[in-house]
């Protein structure tokens, strides 16, 4: 056995010393990361019951004299197992059919089919053999296709085929084996507790030199395997088969490690096979630190004085709903639709890579004047208003001595949900106010008060219904053939999948959508305008931005807030200083809504009061901030809540329910900007990395509970024009 142990650690590069570690810079402390790793215990033996996800076609448990059970949801459930081990296993159903019709359960493994059950009356208990050849990797999805579901008597809209009562893997060589729970800490004593049959997956940033070093190790049976996995590199595994009083594994050098301060991605596996095992004080030691810090928390700001601002200047910013950054020639457009913007863009710091915080209005506006992630500010269903909690930007500005205004067309961001907190007025022109009745309103507001002044102005033209006036639909659209309500039609029926996606209809409503873009264009034009003639450009902040972009069908979706591709997420975001910056100035690093309050509130000197996790776009030090920052959106409007999270020209997606993260959709940007090729599969480490991100963010979300406002009237009718409630 001592032979065999020896030649393993030789294999796998690695070496075991029971020594203590030396020093190598940074230390993770896999006791406390446990909280955002990826945790796992092997299905066997469960009740799979308890942890189905509800959205894939399973109904929420109900109780019957027979016990507690759960529906089975449409034509099919899926269910996610794991097993470290392949062997033969059986599967074990107990079940009883839809009003004791008899029914057959296809059976399939990552769609490949492994048999049918039948259920012919009452309930009763039916197995599948499963061959060990079947199980290609640890995590994998269980499909059950039903032969006849169907809605029950008495009204229930659902589409019934089975009631389970039971549902387990067991593994026939040792039928009384039940797994036992998932990996535990114990904080007090700096304990990683490990379970048989259970394994935690750290994902970190790691220089080229780094160790595992744990004082004590405690195992009962079994071994635990100790696992390495880099990007693109080899998978190297160690096991550990009798109790260590000090441990330290070295794990492999990188070939081209001859920078010192290079980081890579790393996925670090400890699992539990045949046996429990304890883990004191377990470290991970390496060279140099990660580029995102683990301490991902929000930076604390003073609040503002009550005196006037150092720098005295005004504040404008210009909402344009609903816009694409790919739509402006500034931002490479060809189609010579924004003259005017260009203009502005040409004397302004140009964000070339500014993603929206979500892809619906109120979410995202909501992150933009209070500088907070949505979880933290509430505002994330239809229904909901923005929390009281969290100061919002025209509060602060007023509080040290400006006049404030705000003029909107979107009835997400109306005083009905809390928009109007912090100002002197604030009009709500309705959803047909055009983006030159705007102009107009600030033009007039402008003329009849004094500075410092804060300006809220948010445009609606490019939103649907795309309806822009004759001269810029004969200009803009001359091809279009329907009406402006046949268009719409269209638009309602591809999305709502009543009649198959014409792309040559698509193509039509874009161009509509392109001649409001130009209207609304002119309209920032002629504001722009007012403020030269006033002299008022050499004395504001001004910032163009929109809320969220618009699909058409790129990913299988119309309008917005339904996911989280680029299409919906990356805007517009040009910021020009008080005189502009001579010639302007294009940056290329990733920004988001939460950094514009940060960064007009220190081009105004001032300090705010909420906490921050944006940063301040044009400062000094604004590069290194910027190195390896994650974009992270989130979006909880219909379904479970989507979060987003980019770094490094990676991106993911990822559902999150009741079970934690699920559906990952990993894209590399640099080589897929158009976000086809999900590689979440190929690159587990990229994924796991990103994700724990995730995790961490959520976990450092000090959420707001969200007030409900009662949708009715004039509110909801506008709402309904807008394609927000059906």
């Amino acid at each position: 056995m001592l032979r065999w142990f020896l030649i393993l650690v030789a294999a796998t590069g690695l070496s075991c010393r029971s020594e203590p570690g030396r020093e190598l810079g940074l230390a993770y402390d896999l006791v406390e990361e446990k909280l955002v790793a990826e945790v796992a215990h092997e299905s066997v033996g469960w009740d799979l019951l308890s942890e189905v996800r509800g959205d894939d076609g399973w109904g929420t448990p109900e109780e019957s004299p027979q016990g507690t059970f759960r529906w089975s949801l449409g034509p099919r459930s899926t269910l996610p197992v794991e097993v470290f081990e392949p062997r033969s296993l059986k599967l074990e159903v107990q079940a009883r059919p839809l009003e004791g019709e008899p029914q057959n359960v296809r059976v399939e493994l990552n769609g490949q089919e492994l048999g049918t059950l039948s259920f012919n009356g009452g309930l009763e208990t039916q197995g599948l053999e499963i061959p060990a050849e079947a199980w290609e990797s640890a995590a994998q999805d269980l499909v059950m296709v039903y032969s006849d579901p169907r809605r029950p008597a008495g009204g229930d809209q659902r589409e019934l085929a089975l009631a389970f009562f039971g549902l387990r893997l067991v593994d026939p060589a040792a039928p009384l084996l039940v797994a036992k729970n998932a990996p535990q800490i114990d904080s007090l004593r700096g304990r990683l507790l490990l379970p048989m049959a259970s394994r935690v997956d750290y994902f970190l940033e790691v220089g080229p030199e780094a160790e595992l070093f744990v004082p004590e190790i405690r195992q009962r049976g079994g071994s635990l395997t100790v696992g390495w996995l880099t990007e693109g590199g080899a998978d190297a595994a160690f096991q550990l088969n009798s109790t260590q009083e000090a441990t330290r594994l070295d794990f492999p050098v990188p070939e081209n490690a001859e920078d010192s301060q290079a980081r890579r991605r790393v996925r670090l596996r400890l699992e539990a096979v045949g046996g429990d095992a304890v883990l004191t004080s377990p470290v991970l030691r390496t060279t140099t630190g990660p580029q995102v810090k683990p301490d991902a928390s929000p930076t604390s700001q003073a609040s503002p004085t009550s005196q006037a601002p150092p720098t005295n200047a005004n504040v404008l910013i210009y909402m344009i709903d609903t816009l694409r950054a790919d739509r402006l020639g500034c931002y490479g457009a060809e189609d010579g639709l924004t003259p005017r913007i260009d203009e502005f863009a040409a004397d302004a710091y140009l964000l070339t890579n500014a993603s929206a915080q979500s892809s619906w209005t109120k979410s995202s506006v909501a992150s933009l004047l209070t500088g907070l992630w949505p979880p933290e500010h509430g505002a994330l269903k239809r229904s909901h208003k923005l929390s009281a909690e969290p100061t919002v930007l025209a509060e602060i500005l007023s509080r040290v001595g400006y006049r404030t205004a705000g003029f909107v067309t979107n009835p997400n961001v109306t005083a009905d949900f809390g928009f109007d907190r912090g100002y002197d007025e604030y009009v709500d022109l309705g959803i047909h106010a055009r983006a030159d009745e705007v102009t107009q309103a600030a033009a007039d507001w402008l003329a009849a008060n004094p500075e410092p002044f804060f300006l809220y102005l948010h445009t609606l033209d490019p939103h649907d219904p795309y309806a822009p006036e004759l001269a810029d639909r004969r200009r803009y659209a001359p091809g279009v053939r329907g009406s402006d309500t046949e268009m719409q039609r269209a638009l309602n029926d591809f999305q709502a999948g009543r009649r198959p996606v014409d792309m040559a209809v698509v193509e039509e409503l874009k161009a509509l959508y392109d001649a409001e873009i130009a209207a609304n264009d002119r309209a920032f034009g002629r504001l722009f305008d007012v403020l030269r003639d006033k002299g008022l450009d050499e004395k504001t902040w001004i910032v163009v931005v929109s809320d969220h972009g618009e699909e058409f069908h790129e990913h299988g979706h119309f309008r917005h807030g339904k996911a989280l591709f680029r299409e919906s997420l990356l805007v517009p975001l040009i910021i020009r200083p008080p005189g502009g910056t001579s010639g302007g100035r294009r940056i290329s690093a990733p920004a988001q809504h939460i950094d514009i309050l940060p960064t007009l509130l220190a081009g105004l000197g001032l300090q705010g009061p909420n906490a921050f996790e944006g940063i301040d776009l044009l400062g000094e030090d604004v590069d290194q901030k910027r190195a390896a920052r994650p974009i992270l959106t989130y979006l909880h409007l219909d379904g479970p809540p989507r979060l987003a999270v980019e770094v490094d020209g990676w991106k993911l997606i990822q559902l999150h329910g009741a079970n934690g993260l699920r559906a990952p959709r990993l894209f590399h940007l640099v080589a897929d900007p158009e976000e086809r090729e999900n590689l979440a599969a190929t690159h587990p480490v990229q994924r796991g990395y990103l994700a724990t991100l995730l995790r961490r963010r959520l976990r450092n979300t000090q959420t707001v509970e969200a007030e409900s406002v009662k949708i009715d009237g004039e509110l909801r009718r506008e709402l309904e024009a807008l394609g927000y409630l059906q």
